[in-house]
């Protein structure tokens, strides 16, 4: 009689604008960042992003870029943050969705699903701060992708997603690296 070994896959982590912004961007967050990387490429973990993140992260980095310079990014500027993410993502073996693809008529409603994160999602208080967090409309919007890639934690460093463990279960990078 033969046994079969069945291998477990690594949990899909959804990765969060702000991480992908902290690998590139140095920050007092980058190590984390890294090490999170490092554990997708290792396996630990399956990364997965959307289009929606990237148009995020572009948005992010061209205000960074404009405020650095005191000037407008340039078309050339965009044109190279997204093939630096772009090719960072492929290099990683980051499964990238269209989020176009993800509010095609399968996957049902888009908004009415944010709406009811946004609506029932819990508060969180911050000890440290006494600053209230909570997810907001973008950030919903996320979760709501994230969900439909299939991701099984959410890998963010931003105190909002810790309400949203009804839908998906918060990585908390910051703790956790």
């Amino acid at each position: 009689m033969s046994s079969s070994r069945v291998v477990a896959s690594p949990p899909k982590a959804y990765i969060d604008t702000m991480v992908f912004i902290y690998h590139f961007k140095k920050h007092g967050l980058t190590s984390k960042a890294d090490n999170f990387f490092k554990d997708i490429e290792s396996g630990k973990y399956a990364g997965v992003t959307t289009s929606f993140t990237i148009a995020e992260y572009l948005g992010v980095m061209r205000k960074a870029l404009a405020e650095a310079r005191n000037s407008p990014s340039t078309s050339a500027d965009v044109a190279r943050l997204r093939k630096e993410i772009e090719e960072f993502i492929s290099d990683m073996g980051i499964v990238y969705f269209d989020a176009d693809t993800l509010v095609s008529p399968g996957y049902g409603k888009l908004f009415s699903p944010t709406e009811n994160i946004v609506e029932n999602a819990k508060h969180f208080k911050n000890p440290r701060t006494s600053k209230w967090y909570l997810v907001n409309g973008a950030d919903a919007l996320h979760v709501t992708l994230a969900v439909r890639t299939g991701a099984d934690v959410y890998a963010t460093f931003d105190d909002d997603f810790r309400g949203v463990n009804n839908w998906i279960k918060p990585l908390m990078l910051f703790e956790a690296y």
